[in-house]
Parts: structure tokens; sequence; C-alpha cells
């Protein structure tokens, strides 16, 4: 019989970015990222086809095949600028263009994600028009893989001096815990922060928190732990306390629930992206 041999954990070598038009921020982070872990990026843009199916039906065909058309010479452009960056940092790039039907895209965007050890998505940005919740909920709820969400104001390439851990003891906390190892392992300073709930007491938010402290310190992580108290709602405390502490990555659990069979953004999750000003890495 062989001996046993030592299996190192997965890295992170194989990352998505989502691109659109206006996705210089979430580009730029992603070719930081992908330097530092010295990872292959897939660039893909998404043209949804509306000749597909019966999406439009009372609209000429003519009409349809043109817009599709431009659609698809916009998206060849789209990773034009990206690809510069990357060939000055190294970085292996690949570029792919995803046609979807219009009722298509979520199954579509799911299938895709679950090939790489990471997706990394644009924040939505109120001011432009565009599809991003509706790409994170697909990512996050659909690939069984985390989903990294970069601020659309982001200009720092990628900094993991200190990571935050926002922590409710719930199984998609744990999952992110375990999808960011290899963020926390690069960290300088890890941070396990709970939002008080008015009737526990910070030594037994702190008690609650002890095994999985335990666990991480197993893996080298040291952590430092805080309780924050509640400052309107959950998102709203964490993002203040993520600027205020100087925070470079979130760690946090994707919550959603069911709506006529569809899985949507749950409350403090939605508030998080719109309105983080780090980045965010959400598990499902």
């Amino acid at each position: 019989m062989s001996p046993l041999r030592e299996v190192a954990p997965m890295a992170i070598k194989d990352i998505l970015v989502l691109l659109d038009a206006n996705s210089d921020a979430t580009g730029s982070y992603a070719v930081s990222l992908a330097s530092a872990f010295q990872a292959h990026l897939t660039a893909v843009a998404l043209v949804v086809n509306p000749t597909a199916g019966m999406a439009f039906p009372n609209v000429p065909a003519d009409f349809l095949i043109s817009a599709l058309e431009n659609a698809r010479d916009a998206a060849r452009r789209i990773p034009e600028a990206l690809a510069a960056k990357a060939r000055a940092s190294g970085v292996a790039l690949e570029t792919d263009i995803v046609e979807t039907a219009v009722a298509g895209t979520d199954q579509a965007i799911g299938a895709l994600a679950r090939n790489f050890d990471l997706t990394i998505i644009g924040q939505p940005n109120p001011d432009t028009p565009g599809d991003r919740e509706s790409l994170i909920e697909a990512a996050l709820f659909g690939s069984g893989r985390p989903v990294l969400v970069v601020p659309y104001i982001q200009t720092p390439p990628l900094l993991l001096e200190k990571i935050t851990i926002a922590w409710d003891g719930s199984a998609t906390a744990a999952r992110a815990v375990g999808d960011a190892a290899p963020f926390l392992d690069r960290a300088k300073e890890v941070e396990l922060v709970t939002v008080a709930d008015p009737s526990e007491t910070d030594e037994e938010a702190e008690a609650a928190t002890h095994r999985i402290r335990r666990h991480l310190a197993r893996h080298d992580v040291e952590t430092k732990f805080r309780t924050l108290p509640r400052a309107g709602d959950v998102a709203g405390t964490l993002l203040s306390y993520a600027f205020d502490s100087g925070t470079d990555l979130m760690v946090m659990g994707g919550y959603g629930h069911s709506r006529f069979r569809e899985v949507v953004l749950g409350g403090a999750t939605r508030g998080m992206i719109e309105a983080m000003t780090v980045p965010v890495l959400m598990s499902h």
C-alpha cells in the first residue's frame, strides 16, 4: 500500500470575471487579484439574444437581428482594455462571449461560474442601468462557488492588510470562511465580527464564536473579535464598521430566500451589495 500523500487545499488558480461596458473598476481589480494568486483569468461579456424564443413577439425580426449584431460588436470590444492591463501584469487572460436567451441568463451564468474557483462581478451602479444584481444572484445561488463583488467606485488593487469576517453562525457564513481560506492565509490581520443581538451580552457573543476562532487558529489564522452594536440594519452596521476600520475585504455568507421558486437576495445581502464601499466575498 502506498503511503498517504499530503494534499494541499485548493488554491485560487482559475478566476471568472463578468464584464460589461462599465466594468473598468471590476476588470482592474480582477487583474490585480489574478496577478497576486498567479491565476488564470477568464473575462466574459454577456450578450442577451433578443431573437431567441418568444421574448419580443411583436417586434420586427430585422430590428431584433440588428440589435443582436450591435450587442455582439459591443461585447467584442469590452475586454480590449482589460487585455492590455493583463499583459502588463503578466496575467494569462482568456476572453469569451456568452450568448443567452432572455429567459436563460440566470441558468447560463450559474452553470458557467461552476467551472471556476471564484467569480468576480461589479457592484450595481444606480446611475448606470444594467442587470448586475441578477448576475450576482445567478452566480451566488446557482454555482456553488464563491462570488467576489467589487464596488463600482473601487480604485485600489487587491489589498489584504485587513480582512473582516461577518459571522452569524450560519451555514452560509461557514462556507464563506472556507472559501476565503486563500485570502485569509495572506492577510496581515483578520477580524471576526458579529452584530450584537440586543438580548446578548458581549461575553455571550464572544463565547458563541469560540469554536470558529479555534478552528481558524488550527489553520494558523489568528483572529481578533469584536461585537458591533447594531446601528440601523445589519448591512449598515457592517458597512459602517468596514469603512471606519480600514477593512480591505469583507467575508460573509450570502443569504437568499425563495420567491415563486426563484432564489432572490435576502435583505441584509441586498443591503450590503447596494451600499458596499469595500470588496465583499460571498458564498451560499
